[in-house]
């Protein structure tokens, strides 16, 4: 039976085969995993949803993600706006199947959902779960609020090699969870520290990646029974974010959307997704949408630089979300403190100009 809003449990008071894995000295109330996939995992099994049950996805989202709930669940997708946010009409209309039992928002780019309030209410008449995709909002105020879960990444907004976290709030319901050695989770992640000094841009290093093959290695990490273990945080990624200067992790990426913002005003070719930066958000990237997209991308990596695509959605999957599929073809988000150097930034600039 799956749990409503209100007997859900923080996990400040769950059993844990190693407290100290669970910790999190700089977000208490979180759980801290090794990726932000490993704290949706404990969600989804904390929720135990059936293959009976159905969730409301955005398909504007990691790939990865769906298809995860695709594979134990009947998934059912809700498209976007333009400007990224979700209509609470739509999801009002969506909702109307009575087996939806979670959804999930997702604060993209570091910007809360304007309409939050609203969905929240949508779902508490129907009794439905909110899950709040809050991997590109850490440092933004108010993040984490609207959902009965929370996701974050902390690898994606603080300089630091891997992390992510679920917060569970209001609740009673007991939640146990067992964490593999940080030994795993260590060398994962010193891994991913190498291949960055050495700015290795193979996939075949990705986080997901050297994960799989440790998966492979060892055949219980994949285990999916209701026994399952967690990949924890890493020791270099509770260390690195210690000492951590929020405020000014907050500062320097706000400064560098202005930049961005400043740099692609006077382009026609280039649209900016978000024309205001609130004073309460840190941005996860600086998105634009640009007909050309290859081009831009191609010249970037012959200077030695990588630029993100949010997300290269499968035609397959939700092909009635129109919006979402637009974006898909031509976003590209820039990158903002710490991905650049000052040469790299001023290289991207003289390409963004020739637009």
């Amino acid at each position: 039976m799956i749990s409503t809003a209100s007997n859900l449990r923080s996990p400040r008071g769950t059993e844990r085969s190693d407290a100290g894995f669970g910790r999190v000295p700089r977000f208490p109330d979180a759980v801290g995993t090794f990726m932000a996939r490993d704290a949706l995992s404990l969600a989804v099994s904390y929720l135990d949803l059936g293959r009976e049950d159905a969730v409301l996805l955005p398909i504007y989202n990691c790939q990865d993600v769906l298809k995860s709930f695709a594979r134990t669940n009947r998934v059912v997708f809700y498209d976007i706006n333009p400007d990224l946010s979700i209509d609470p009409d739509e999801i009002r209309k969506k909702l109307e199947d009575r087996r939806i039992r979670m959804m999930m928002i997702t604060n993209y780019f570091g910007f809360l959902q304007p309409h939050r309030a609203r969905i929240q209410e949508i779902c508490r008449e129907r009794e439905v779960i909110i899950i709040e995709d809050c991997a590109h909002s850490l440092l933004t105020e108010g993040s984490g609020e609207t959902g009965d879960l929370s996701i974050y990444s902390y690898r994606k907004i603080l300089p630091i090699p891997d992390g992510g976290g679920l917060k569970i709030r209001n609740g009673d319901k007991p939640f146990a969870v067992r964490f593999h050695p940080r030994l795993y989770s260590d060398s994962l992640s010193a891994l991913i520290s190498l291949k960055a000094m050495l700015n290795v841009q193979s996939d075949k290093f990705s986080r997901a990646k050297l994960t799989s093959r440790v998966q492979k290695m060892r055949p219980d990490l994949t285990a999916r029974a209701a026994d399952q273990k967690t990949l924890p945080l890493s020791h270099f990624a509770e260390r690195g974010m210690a000492n951590l200067s929020f405020a000014d992790v907050t500062a320097r990426r706000r400064n560098d959307f202005d930049y961005w913002r400043q740099a692609c005003s006077e382009r026609p070719a280039l649209r900016c997704v978000f024309a205001e930066l609130p004073t309460r958000v840190c941005p996860l990237g600086f998105p634009i949408m640009l007909q050309d997209r290859e081009s831009v991308e191609a010249r970037a990596k012959q200077q030695g630089i990588t630029l993100r695509v949010h997300w290269r959605l499968d035609s397959a999957l939700g092909s009635d979300c129109r919006v979402s599929h637009e974006l898909t073809k031509r976003m590209l988000t820039l990158p903002l403190y710490p991905e650049l150097n000052d040469d790299q930034r001023r290289s991207l600039t003289d390409i963004l100009a020739s637009c």
